[in-house]
C-alpha cells in the first residue's frame, strides 16, 4: 500500500514539474537584445526600430494603407504624438509604389519603387520647428502579406539619415526595425 502511494505521488510530481516545465517553454524568447517587440506577424499594431542606438515603440498611430489611382500603392506609418504644446511628432513613412511581394526586399536607393519620409519636430535634434528627411540607403522586406486578414509585417534596417543642421549629429542610423500592422483600404480615420 505504501510503495501504491509512493508511486502515484510520484507520478502526480513528475506530471506537475513537466507541466510546469512545458509551460515555461511556451514563452516566445526575445529575438532581439535590445528590448524592441518581437517581429510578429499577428496584426500586433506594432512598428517599432532603434535610432542611434534607442528604441522607438509606437503602439498607437502606427498604420498601413493602401492608396493610389489603382489601389496597388502601400504606405507604412509609424507616428508618434506628444502631449506637449506644441506637440512633439516623429514619424518615419514608407511609400512603395505597384503591387508589394511577400519576402522580397526594397532598398531606397530604388526610387521607382520605394520612398521613405523621417519627420520631427524635436528641437533637441534640430533647429527648425519640423523638420523633415527623405533618407536615401536603406531597405524594408515584407515578410507578410496577408489579403484577408488585412495585416502587413515585416522589418527595416540600415536606414541612413544624413541630418542637415542639427546639433549633436549628422547621421541619424535607423536599425532593427519591424512592424505588424493592420490596414486600411484607404487612409485611416481618427475616430
Amino acid at each position: 500500500m505504501k510503495r501504491t502511494l509512493f508511486i502515484l505521488i510520484s507520478i502526480a510530481l513528475s506530471s506537475c514539474l513537466l507541466a510546469a516545465k512545458c509551460k515555461k517553454d511556451n514563452v516566445t524568447p526575445p529575438d532581439n537584445p535590445y528590448g524592441l517587440p518581437n517581429a510578429t506577424q499577428t496584426g500586433a499594431d506594432v512598428f517599432a526600430f532603434r535610432e542611434n542606438g534607442s528604441n522607438i515603440i509606437y503602439k498607437e498611430n502606427s498604420f498601413s494603407y493602401k492608396f493610389g489611382r489603382d489601389k496597388n500603392d502601400t504606405v507604412i506609418a509609424g507616428i508618434k504624438i506628444g502631449t506637449n504644446v506644441p506637440p512633439a511628432a516623429h514619424s518615419v513613412i514608407f511609400e512603395l509604389y505597384g503591387n508589394i511581394t511577400t519576402g522580397k526586399t526594397y532598398n531606397l536607393e530604388d526610387s521607382t519603387q520605394i520612398s521613405c519620409r523621417y519627420q520631427t519636430s524635436n528641437n533637441k535634434l534640430c533647429q527648425q520647428d519640423y523638420y523633415g528627411f527623405y533618407p536615401k540607403t536603406g531597405t524594408i522586406t515584407f515578410t507578410k502579406i496577408d489579403l484577408i486578414n488585412k495585416i502587413l509585417s515585416g522589418r527595416f534596417n540600415n536606414i541612413k539619415i544624413p541630418v542637415d543642421n542639427c546639433i549633436s549629429i549628422d547621421t541619424l542610423n535607423i536599425t532593427d526595425g519591424r512592424f505588424d500592422l493592420h490596414y486600411y483600404d484607404n487612409f485611416p480615420s481618427t475616430q
